[in-house]
């Protein structure tokens, strides 16, 4: 099982680390305090997604995936407070050595560079301690702030993907974005 280790961001006021089985009530605090927030930019959510036992659930999923190197679950923390979380899904191995990279900040913590140097730090990890050689991003062709992010990253573009995804009940075209590991030796 690989795992990546906590990081320390923003000189040390924030950490991003791993989920953790623990964390599920102050995930699903977090994820109630800005549904309608996150709605635009999300699929749509079965009923119940926002409850104890989904969320239960949803933790012992992300988990289980780390364990089985499909998923790798990462939360931002203020002090004991999940402010954010990022993920690397879809991982796949073999020849693409490749996941994908989704991520969401609670609204007052926007505008303060947080998501840049959680993504940088996820990323590094992804290279380093988990050995993917692609992260790809996609991201709703007007989501000005979450191109920036990517962009400051070094991720480049790489194309437009039509009706890519179904959020929030209808299909959306996403501007796709790639970064590779420029050392990664042919496993």
């Amino acid at each position: 099982m690989k795992r990546a280790a906590a990081r320390d961001i923003l000189g040390g006021r924030y950490r991003v680390r791993p989920v953790r089985r623990e964390d599920e009530a102050r995930y699903l605090r977090y994820r109630l305090e800005n549904e309608d927030v996150f709605r635009p930019f999300e699929p749509r959510h079965p009923p119940g997604y926002y409850s104890v036992e989904q969320m239960h659930t949803f933790m012992e999923e992300v988990l289980l995936d780390g364990e089985t190197d499909r998923r790798y679950g990462f939360v931002i923390t203020d002090d004991q407070e999940i402010i954010g979380h990022v993920n690397l899904n879809n991982v796949v191995r073999g020849a693409f050595q490749n996941a994908h990279i989704g991520y969401a900040t609670a609204a007052r913590h926007w505008g303060r560079g947080i998501m840049t140097a959680a993504v940088s730090a996820v990323v590094e990890a992804a290279f380093s301690e988990l050995d993917l050689h692609r992260i790809e991003a996609a991201v709703l062709p007007d989501n000005a702030p979450s191109i920036a992010i990517i962009r400051r990253n070094d991720f480049q573009e790489v194309g437009l993907a039509r009706s890519y995804l179904a959020i929030d009940g209808v299909w959306r075209d996403h501007r796709i974005f790639a970064r590779t590991h420029p050392g990664r030796l042919v496993p």
